[in-house]
């Protein structure tokens, strides 16, 4: 199992900088020439060239050479995942556009797939030595908690065309294996105002808080209207950097917002013995939501795919089952009354009826009058269509009772026996 790292370099000298932007424009040029051997070989044969006989091809050309041989192929690798997926919908018949060339002033990300550590706990960015000879070397300051873990690889990608660069650090954790029981489960209903809505078969229901990412949202498109407008009127194109800083703050806030939620269910998982994580989640939501021209908004600024990606990813690494489940009429159908929840756009075309309803302040109506959470009712949905046994009396007492309120922003990163930090 692997870990990442991520966080912005800095403390270039003014000539690394220069050398790590250069690197990142000839991985660039390496890009464009596998796509170019790649576009001409299918217009004219038709057929795939594969990565093998790609990299054959380009190791003459003059990018290839000054580049490291393994960062260069890594760009290659690259180059063949994309033709892989446009050959894959083709096979299937799926409208499928083949990938294009880079600009020319573009950059492109470096994966350096070996690095040797100093003494010191730093490192050079591995390159060619008639680059070395022409721009430097580059010397890296590895993080104090990676020194003693082993590093597999290091990927650094430009950003705001080359201003600024991230670096990530993937790096080899302990595999832990836990003693779970698959017959307890929890359930995930993803929203807005309550980012996850959490029900579990060992008796828990809890509301984690979304609204602090809805009031970052807010603030950030408010001061980046105030920023635009200064640009405008001064005739700029490019991000101003106070623009930069506020994306950068914005995003790694709720970046850390999501690490927290992650870390808190994991936690959660692993105290009450729970083997299977199923989240409500479909990914064409954000596309063809229809919950307001407001909720779409607030919907679509809030990084549920990453959560879910985030989450997975933990998941697996404790040994945790975890699945996707389409939701459609989770949040309709009732619980409580065993209402069939069918897949939207299945079966007939005529309007689904349902035994209750959703009313007031989030607040769900069954058949016999009972109100119970409306985000808990289609988080039980969610475990419903799962398909996976549980004990429905048990369920509906859960079900009908107050979830807990908590607001991750005011808890802390869990302590465990496991270090959950390390595949943040």
């Amino acid at each position: 199992m692997y870990g990442v790292q991520k966080q912005q370099l800095r403390n270039l000298t003014k000539k690394e900088y220069l050398a790590t932007k250069t690197m990142c424009h000839l991985a660039k040029n390496m890009a464009n020439v596998g796509l170019y051997n790649v576009r001409q070989y299918f217009f004219k044969e038709k057929k795939y060239l594969n990565y093998y006989e790609n990299n054959k091809i380009s190791k003459s050309n003059e990018n290839y050479k000054l580049l490291n041989a393994g960062v260069a192929q890594q760009i290659l690798m690259k180059v063949d995942e994309n033709f892989k997926s446009f050959f894959a919908l083709r096979k299937i018949g799926a409208k499928a556009h083949i990938p294009n060339y880079l600009p020319k002033d573009s950059h492109f990300e470096l994966t350096f797939p070996q690095i040797k550590i100093q003494k010191d706990g730093s490192f050079f960015l591995p390159m060619s030595p008639a680059f070395k000879r022409e721009y430097g070397k580059v010397n890296i300051k590895l993080p104090s908690n990676l020194v003693d873990k082993k590093i597999k690889e290091v990927r650094l990608s430009p950003r705001y065309d080359g201003r600024f660069f991230s670096i990530e650090y993937v790096y080899q954790v302990e595999e832990v294996k836990p003693k779970l029981l698959k017959k307890n489960m929890m359930s995930i209903d993803l929203g807005i105002d309550n980012f996850a809505s959490v029900l579990t078969t060992t008796g828990a229901s809890y509301l984690l808080d979304g609204k602090i990412i809805k009031s970052v949202n807010q603030w950030y498109n408010k001061r980046n209207s105030q920023l635009q407008a200064i640009k405008d009127k001064h005739g700029l194109k490019v991000l101003s950097r106070k623009q930069m800083s506020l994306i950068d703050y914005r995003n790694h806030y709720i970046n850390d917002y999501m690490n927290k939620v992650v870390h808190f269910l994991v936690n959660n998982c692993l105290k009450n013995k729970i083997g299977r994580v199923i989240v409500g989640y479909n990914k064409g939501w954000k596309k063809e939501s229809n919950i307001g021209k407001v909720n779409n908004q607030k919907f679509t600024s809030i990084p549920h795919g990453k959560f879910v990606k985030k989450l997975k990813a933990m998941c697996e690494r404790f040994g945790i089952a975890f699945y996707e489940q389409e939701e459609s009429y989770t949040s309709k159908a009732s619980f409580l009354d065993k209402d069939v929840v069918p897949i939207y756009g299945k079966g007939e075309k005529t309007k689904q009826k349902f035994s209750g309803k959703r009313v007031r302040r989030g607040l769900y109506r069954s058949a016999d009058g009972t109100f119970v959470n409306a985000d808990i009712n289609g988080a039980a949905n969610i475990l419903k269509k799962s398909g996976f046994r549980y004990n429905f009396k048990k369920m509906c007492e859960i079900v009908k009772q107050n979830p807990t309120k908590i607001r991750i922003s005011e808890t802390r990163t869990p302590k465990a026996n496991t270090d959950l930090r390390a595949s943040a």
